[in-house]
């Protein structure tokens, strides 16, 4: 008996492929199967199982899984692998003619609701409204679950935000800004403030980051380090709603300049994998948690008025707990927290168009979302001290930025003098009596102390040291000199709070 004998015809096996991914397809719409295109270019498909919904990128291992599984009881054989690969291309084909959805990573949005992924796997889902929360069945708005995510406790009512207070090593007005960043997760869209919590050794800045994120988005691993490259950030970013980057000694220019984009809404555009001309985008806006000792990873200008700081303080050796005994008194309020945070989403939803919109802080939109919670009457402070909070920290977080800054220090020494010069001149200012372990992180061109004053200058004139750029016939001259001002920056004093 020859080979010939069990060969099949090509245009016999063509045919077959052709009925196979037909076949598939056809099982796909008998189960209800859609495909959409996501706003990333993504396919993603929504199959029944167990149950429930999911929703899954077309080519991951879970719908080629569940297709297989259905084909092999119809059929008692599985489905080849050409033909699975030829079943995502049509349905990435009936996807061309349609617009792109938004899909969500644990927290959706539709105009005026708010939706939270539980992680379960029933597939339930919190609905959050100007009328309160609900507990859902299903899922109302496409999430997708990384592999990284994980589920989390039913939130309870009759709980309080003051409940999260013995967790928090800081002062009142650091607690507050730590729950109104909470509450900014939840806004329907960003920027979303980065929360810096800086302090030293012992003031539990990773137990601290842990617990806030177990709050709204709890994964593994929950806490990582913080990546090398931007690609990798983004990719981070887009797998989780929290992001928590765990003990950051320093961040490079780019890396700042990655986070704020993270903040305010951005992304890199690179090259497809196996492509020549297409392109992959990664775009995210999410809400971000930074933790290290000190503050010299937060010195630029730019990050630093996108985020909202926290000074942890230390605990003392009598107050010391067990790691263990810590999680079980975290635990045993969490839902608690979780129920209460839900009630100040809802009170912000409901009074989001009574909310003032003047005096607001950088990044607005947050601020005036924690106003409106404020007004719900729930939070554990009056109307008014968030923003009294915020502000603080703020001026006393670009203080001590200011301080640590050799070029601001220097600025403000040549203000009291009321100095004018060439900006070479400014350079030789700066450097002149720079040691040389100084000169190692001060400017060294005319161009490179440009960039560094545009960056610190509207810090500098908020705490009273104004500098001006003017064109003249000579050229181009600094103006430096003292700003009437309460909140004037004193290299080496005190500021009173």
């Amino acid at each position: 008996m020859s080979w010939e004998t069990f060969a099949v015809a090509p245009s016999e096996r063509k045919e077959r492929k052709e009925k196979l991914s037909t076949a598939l397809l056809q099982m796909c719409e008998d189960f209800g199967v859609t495909a959409f295109r996501d706003t990333l270019g993504r396919v993603l498909v929504r199959f029944p199982r167990g149950g429930h919904w999911e929703l899954v990128p077309v080519g991951s291992d879970a719908f080629r899984r569940w297709i297989t599984a259905v084909y092999f009881e119809q059929e008692e054989a599985a489905p080849s692998a050409g033909a699975l690969d030829e079943l995502e291309l049509l349905l990435g084909a009936k996807t061309d003619a349609a617009p792109p959805r938004e899909s969500f990573v644990r927290i959706g949005w539709t105009d005026d609701r708010v939706f939270l992924d539980m992680g379960t796997q029933g597939w339930n889902s919190i609905e959050v409204s100007a009328a309160g929360w609900t507990l859902q069945e299903d899922h109302a708005l496409p999430f997708l679950r990384p592999t990284t995510q994980r589920e989390m406790t039913v939130p309870e009512r009759g709980g309080s935000l003051e409940l999260l207070r013995p967790f928090v090593n800081s002062d009142d007005g650091g607690f507050r800004r730590v729950v109104g960043w909470l509450i900014s997760c939840w806004m329907p869209k960003g920027p979303y403030p980065v929360l810096a919590l800086r302090g030293e050794q012992g003031s539990a800045k990773s137990t601290l980051s842990e617990m806030l994120k177990r709050i709204i988005d709890p994964t593994t691993p929950a806490l990582r380090a913080m990546p090398q490259d931007e690609a990798s950030v983004l990719v981070s970013a887009q797998n989780q709603h929290v992001s928590v980057f765990d003990n950051v000694s320093a961040l490079s220019h780019d890396m700042s300049d990655t986070l704020c984009r993270m903040a305010t809404g951005g992304g890199l555009v690179r090259r497809k994998l196996y492509t020549d001309g297409e392109e992959a985008v990664l775009d995210v806006c999410r809400p971000v948690i930074l933790n290290g000792i000190g503050g010299s990873w937060l010195d630029r200008p730019d990050l630093l008025s996108r985020s909202i700081v926290v000074q942890l303080e230390p605990i003392e050796e009598q107050d010391r707990k067990p790691a263990a005994e810590i999680e079980a008194r975290f635990r045993a309020v969490l839902p608690k927290i979780q129920g209460a945070l839900l009630d100040a989403v809802s009170d912000a939803l409901r009074h989001s168009h009574d909310a003032p919109s003047d005096s607001l802080e950088r990044m607005a939109d947050a601020h005036k979302f924690v106003l409106a919670a404020e007004l719900g009457g729930r939070l554990p402070w009056r109307c008014g001290e968030y923003t009294q909070a915020l502000t603080q920290g703020r001026r006393v977080a670009e203080l001590d930025a200011l301080e640590d800054d050799g070029v601001a220090v220097r600025l403000r020494d040549l203000a009291a003098e009321s100095w004018s010069g060439t900006p070479s001149n400014l350079l030789l200012k700066i450097n002149g009596n720079a040691s040389l372990a100084e000169q190692r992180y001060l400017p060294q061109s005319s161009k490179a102390l440009s960039s560094h004053i545009e960056r610190l200058t509207p810090m500098l004139r908020r705490h009273g040291v104004a500098v001006e750029k003017e064109k003249t016939r000579a050229g181009r001259l600094y103006r430096l000199w003292l700003l009437a001002s309460d909140e004037n920056f004193r290299p080496g004093g005190t500021v009173a709070i």
